[in-house]
């Protein structure tokens, strides 16, 4: 038994442990399969542009802006009473002229027709004046104009005020001046109604004019350009359109 060659005992090994699963690869961004924890991070919108923000900042003041508006918003603030009275004084002095010298020392059917049309002229510019020579602007709201211009148009009532001094001017005439002799042509005699009726109209317009406004106008007129001015941060010019529906 001795000489039996022995195996010699084998090397017991300890158990390896099992290896650990791999952690499931996490969900690339932008794939819609499996949950994902992270939350979308939030975009913060672009700040306005400098022109929107001046608008805004400009829009959101009720008082003038500097001292220039203030000024301009104070004279046209003020009813223009003179204007206004240098206008019944015309007024009342031509209708006077007419009834007492026109009607009865000029012997011209032409030059009779001129004065009454100088008469409705003039009271076309009374009414036209008196509508005109309004307060237009307030140093507590002082009412903003717009890049694109003003929003109220004067010009609808400056054309329902001429619509009525171009009816009311006949009327005018007739009663300043009394009833027409009786040798005056039939022809002339309408002409003393057609002619006043058309120069009362254009009468009335005559405010509206810039060499003619009053001085309260021709202020509310500076203030909008200056308050329209140039566009902000050098924008340049613009151009707009609009449109009802």
């Amino acid at each position: 038994m001795d000489d039996v060659p022995q195996t010699p005992p084998a090397e017991v090994r300890p158990a390896e442990a099992p290896a650990a699963p791999e952690a499931a690869e996490a969900p690339r961004a932008g794939n819609s399969q499996g949950p994902s924890d992270e939350k979308p991070s939030e975009v913060s919108p672009p700040p306005p542009p400098a022109r929107l923000r001046a608008t805004a900042l400009v829009s959101s003041r009720l008082g003038p802006l500097s001292d220039r508006e203030g000024e301009l918003c104070a004279r046209a603030g003020r009813p223009d009473l003179l204007y206004v009275g240098g206008a019944l004084v015309l007024a009342g002095s031509a209708v006077t002229f007419d009834a007492m010298y026109v009607k009865h020392h000029v012997a011209s059917p032409a030059l009779r027709v001129t004065s009454s049309g100088f008469v409705g002229l003039t009271f076309g510019a009374l009414l036209g004046g008196g509508i005109a020579a309004l307060p237009k602007c307030r140093l507590d709201v002082l009412t903003r104009t717009a890049p694109e211009g003003a929003v109220a148009s004067p010009w609808p009532l400056a054309l329902s005020t001429a619509l009525f001094a171009g009816i009311a001017s006949p009327f005018f005439v007739a009663i300043g001046k009394g009833r027409d002799p009786i040798s005056w042509e039939v022809s002339e005699r309408s002409m003393h109604v057609i002619v006043p009726g058309i120069t009362g109209f254009a009468g009335a317009l005559l405010p509206y004019i810039p060499a003619l406004a009053p001085r309260n106008g021709r202020a509310a007129r500076e203030l909008q350009k200056l308050q329209i001015g140039a566009p902000p941060q050098g924008a340049g010019a613009f151009a707009t359109f609009t449109t009802s529906f």
